[in-house]
């Protein structure tokens, strides 16, 4: 991006165009750790009040912590929205692996690195 004619200043997303719902990309995401997912709906006050927790009880030993602040805002939106038109008109840029392909392969490798 940084040496792409005509990319100097802009944002781009790298993501694949297909729209998602945050209950396919569960879904997709238990099949590739090869469990049964189910979403609970959680209150807001519950799940920040939970990352307060998390953050404070990591700052002690200086950990990461599991569930961040910044992290609740993300889950709490009520849409994300990311499009790739950008890279592919400037930098030529395009998803090679689709969505139904790729978040279960991404969830397996998580899981396989620990990280899950």
């Amino acid at each position: 991006a940084a040496a792409a004619p005509g990319a100097a200043g802009g944002t781009f997303h790298l993501c694949h165009p297909e729209v998602v719902t945050m209950g396919a990309v569960l879904d997709l995401m238990a099949r590739g750790l090869r469990r049964e997912g189910r979403a609970l709906p959680v209150p807001r006050a519950l799940l920040f009040g939970a990352a307060f927790l998390s953050e404070a009880v990591a700052s002690l030993p200086g950990r990461v912590p599991d569930l961040s602040l910044d992290k609740a805002r993300e889950l709490a939106a009520p849409a994300w929205v990311a499009d790739p038109a950008a890279a592919a008109r400037a930098l030529g840029w395009r998803a090679r692996i689709g969505v139904a392909a790729g978040i279960p392969a991404t969830a397996a490798w998580y899981r396989e690195k620990g990280w899950l």
